[in-house]
């Protein structure tokens, strides 16, 4: 067999093997030294290397501080960049777009409370309601109230805590330690005249009617809900008004009578 050359690096080079060890690396893990060692000679030195891995978790802390400033505000700076590390070491960044690194913050403090009583139940309301203000935020689609039934660019969510007020209250410099223990259902969507997210507080009649215009409900559940007609038409035309349903979803409605 023939000997490997003095020099050449003995371990085929491979997407798999260059991600394995940067990953890590860049989640703050490991010497810039061991890298260098590990996947072969680079132009770039040690010291290099170590700013490139300081950079990365600056970016990091920076946009998730950006997209989750309720839940930094309730722990706290240092706790905060703590917590960030230690997501970022179970769930690396693997999107293009460093934004969406925070897409599973949510999931991944619910996972942290069932294994700790440490971690309150809020802090994973908070980063679901802050993250779906982001994707809504840059969601793709658009709604036109002449041709749409429904504004697709909305989501439904029944959160145990106020984490829309808190969030708000956190924005304005007023909040409290913790939000406010309330059970609220609420529609959040993006509003087409200024762009910006908005919060709605639907009722009963609101929700069926999104169920029907939606293609998810059947119309015989506004009888099976006890809802007459005028009730129901009066929260469609807040819907409408509100941006939430189109020019027609009130002749839809009403044919379903």
């Amino acid at each position: 067999m023939a000997e490997t050359p003095p020099g050449t690096d003995p371990k085929p080079m491979s997407l798999e093997r260059y991600f394995s060890v940067m990953v890590p690396f860049l989640a703050g893990e490991g010497k810039a030294e061991d890298v260098i060692a590990e996947l072969g000679d680079t132009p770039s030195s040690p010291k290099r290397f170590r700013f490139y891995q300081q950079l990365m978790i600056a970016n990091r802390r920076r946009v998730m501080r950006a997209v989750f400033p309720s839940v930094e505000h309730i722990l706290g700076a240092g706790k905060f960049e703590a917590m960030i590390d230690r997501f970022t070491r179970e769930r690396p960044v693997m999107h293009w777009d460093l934004n969406y690194f925070g897409e599973p913050f949510s999931e991944w403090l619910e996972a942290q409370r069932q294994a700790s009583d440490a971690i309150p139940s809020y802090l994973e309301e908070l980063a679901d309601y802050h993250w779906l203000e982001y994707a809504l935020k840059s969601d793709g689609r658009s709604f036109d109230p002449a041709t749409h039934l429904v504004n697709p660019v909305l989501e439904a969510r029944r959160y145990s805590w106020d984490a829309p007020a808190f969030v708000q209250a956190v924005r304005m410099k007023t909040a409290e330690r913790s939000p406010e223990k309330k059970e609220r259902l609420v529609l959040i969507f993006r509003d087409p005249r200024d762009l910006r997210i908005k919060v709605y507080d639907p009722t009963l009649a609101g929700l069926v009617a999104l169920g029907v215009l939606s293609g998810e409900t059947p119309p015989t559940a506004f009888a099976e809900s006890g809802l007459d007609r005028e009730t129901v038409l009066s929260e469609v035309a807040a819907f409408r008004a509100f941006q939430i349903f189109g020019d027609g979803a009130v002749e839809a409605i009403e044919a379903c009578w």
